[in-house]
C-alpha cells in the first residue's frame, strides 16, 4: 500500500511539476498565483493519496489558497466549504 500510495502521488504532482518546469526556462520566473496553485495542487495530491490522511490534513492544502481569495472568491469559498465536509 506505500508503495502504491507514493506512486500515485509522483503520477498526480507530475502535471504541477512539469508546468512549473515549463515557465522557468531561463530568467523567467512562475507568476506568484502559479506558485500558490501548485502548492495548492502538490499538497492536495498528498492529501489525497497518502498512506494515512487525518481531516485537519487538509488546511495544509488550504493555506495557499487563503492569499488567492481575492483573485478568484468563488472558487477558495468552494474549496474552503468542500474542505469542511471532508
Amino acid at each position: 500500500m506505500l508503495r502504491y500510495s507514493l506512486a500515485a502521488t509522483v503520477l498526480l504532482l507530475s502535471p504541477t511539476l512539469f508546468d512549473l518546469w515549463r515557465h522557468t526556462r531561463g530568467d523567467q520566473q512562475p507568476s506568484p498565483t502559479r506558485l500558490l496553485l501548485a502548492l495548492f495542487n502538490s499538497a492536495s495530491a498528498f492529501f489525497l493519496v497518502s498512506f494515512q490522511v487525518h481531516e485537519k490534513s487538509y488546511l495544509l492544502p488550504l493555506a495557499p489558497l487563503a492569499f488567492l481569495v481575492l483573485d478568484d472568491p468563488i472558487f477558495v469559498g468552494w474549496v474552503s466549504v468542500t474542505a469542511a465536509f471532508r
